[in-house]
C-alpha cells in the first residue's frame, strides 16, 4: 500500500520536471535551484522505495542503516535546497545570497557528517523508531496511521 504513494509520487515530479524543461524560463539562478530540488526529490522517492523493500525482505540491518542514513541526508539536503530556493525567490541580492549559500552548504555539510558519525538504533514495533543516543527521532509509520497512534499513544501512557 505505502508504495502506491511514493510511486505516485515519482510519477508526479517527472511529470513536473517535464513541464518544467518543456516550458520556457529565464535563466535565474532561482529557476536552477528549482530543478535541483525537483531531482533530489527524485531522490528521496528512490531511496524511501529501496528502505521500504529492504524493511520487508527483513535484510540485514548494517544495509538497512547505511540506506536510513542515505535517507536523512536526503531529508537534510532537501530542507536546505527548499530553504535556499525560498529565501531566493524573496531576496534579489546576489552577494547576500552568496553567503547565504555558503552558510546553508556549510550546514548541510555539518548535519550530514553528523548523522554518518552519530550511531542508529533500531527498536521494531508497531511504530518503527530510529534514534541516535543524542535523542534525534525519525519515525516511520507502519500500514495503518490511526492504529499506530493508538498504539503508541498506549505505549507512551503506560510508561
Amino acid at each position: 500500500m505505502n508504495t502506491i504513494y511514493i510511486v505516485t509520487g515519482i510519477m508526479f515530479t517527472l511529470l513536473l520536471i517535464l513541464v518544467f524543461k518543456i516550458k520556457k524560463q529565464n535563466n535565474l539562478l532561482s529557476n536552477s535551484t528549482y530543478f535541483i530540488l525537483t531531482l533530489t526529490l527524485i531522490v528521496g522517492y528512490i531511496l524511501e522505495l529501496i528502505i521500504y523493500y529492504l524493511n520487508s525482505i527483513s535484510i540485514n540491518n548494517i544495509i538497512l542503516e547505511i540506506y536510513t542514513k542515505l535517507y536523512l541526508i536526503f531529508i537534510i539536503c532537501w530542507s536546505s535546497i527548499f530553504s535556499v530556493y525560498i529565501f531566493l525567490l524573496s531576496k534579489k541580492d546576489d552577494e547576500y545570497n552568496k553567503k547565504i549559500m555558503i552558510l546553508y552548504a556549510l550546514l548541510t555539510l555539518t548535519s550530514s557528517i553528523a548523522v554518518i558519525i552519530l550511531p542508529l538504533n533500531i527498536t521494531y514495533t508497531n511504530i518503527e523508531y530510529v534514534y541516535s543516543n543524542y535523542n534525534l527521532n525519525y519515525i516511520g509509520l507502519n500500514e495503518d496511521p490511526i492504529e499506530t497512534y493508538k498504539t503508541y499513544y498506549n505505549n507512551s501512557s503506560e510508561q
